[in-house]
Order: C-alpha cells, then sequence, then structure tokens
C-alpha cells in the first residue's frame, strides 16, 4: 500500500496511452474512499467530452485502468488541478477541526464549483450512521458548506 497523492496520479492518467487517445475530452473530477489514519491508495478520475456528453473512468493506483465511454448524467466543467492552492492535507485538517465523530469512512472528491474554482468535498461517515459533508474552496481554504444527514432515515 501506497499514500497516492491526487497530482501524482492526475499526471499518471495523463501519461497512460489510454488517456491520452481521449481525444476532446478533459479532467472533470476525482474522487476516493479512505479511512481515518489509512493514506489514499486510488483514485477516480472522471474525464469528460463535451462534445459527445460522454465520460470514462480512470482508476489510478500502483497502474491505471481506463473504462469504457458512457453517456454524461449532466453536462460538467473542467477541474483545473493546477489552480489548487489549498490542498488534500489542509482540507482534513479543516475539516478535523469542525468533525470530531468517530468516522467509518472518508469519500473525498475535488470537482469545479459554481464559479468554476476547484472545490474539495470531504463526507465524513460516522459510526453513527450520519453523513457530514464539507465543501471546501480549494483556493482560499473557506468552508462553503457544511451538511449532515441521516443514511438511515426513512420517508414517512
Amino acid at each position: 500500500m501506497f499514500d497516492l497523492d491526487l497530482f501524482l496520479a492526475v499526471s499518471k492518467a495523463r501519461s497512460d496511452p489510454g488517456v491520452v487517445s481521449l481525444d476532446g475530452y478533459f479532467l472533470a473530477s476525482a474522487f476516493s474512499i479512505t479511512e481515518v489514519g489509512r493514506p489514499v491508495d486510488e483514485w477516480t478520475l472522471l474525464f469528460y467530452n463535451p462534445g459527445n456528453k460522454k465520460t470514462v473512468d480512470c482508476i489510478v493506483a500502483q497502474d491505471v485502468s481506463v473504462g469504457q465511454e458512457l453517456p454524461a448524467q449532466k453536462e460538467l466543467s473542467e477541474l483545473r488541478p493546477d489552480a489548487v492552492k489549498f490542498f488534500l492535507e489542509d482540507a482534513m485538517e479543516a475539516v478535523n477541526s469542525r468533525y470530531s465523530k468517530k468516522t467509518i469512512n472518508i469519500l473525498i472528491s475535488l470537482h469545479s464549483g459554481n464559479k468554476g474554482d476547484p472545490v474539495w468535498t470531504i463526507t465524513m461517515v460516522g459510526s453513527d450512521i450520519t453523513a457530514t459533508s464539507f465543501d471546501i474552496d480549494a483556493i482560499s481554504g473557506s468552508v462553503i458548506r457544511e451538511e449532515t444527514i441521516n443514511l438511515m432515515h426513512r420517508e414517512k
């Protein structure tokens, strides 16, 4: 197991022949799941083609695996990782200063926000079966949104 930095994962994917051959695609988002104290060892990168409105998943771990083209569920904006100034470690520190429950899993994504700037979404899945999501501006580091939902909530 190894700690896979997102920017290394993006670089690794962009040099893979399967990704290089994706004509007209751009990076739209990055996603990973981990646990407290466990390093991120895999990223799922989503590439989007605005011309044909299709997406391709690329899983980056020790190797790179490129999936099939699938129809996009919605239009996506280009993610500019080079614009990130507030990195994952910083985002996790911001979340940990506001969240103190016992955590089962941590869901991490980097995507374009409403203004086109990169946004970290960190979701802490707690042992109390709640999920608390934090949207953090990846340029300024400000917390844009914090929301907790009960995963066991049933509609009446």
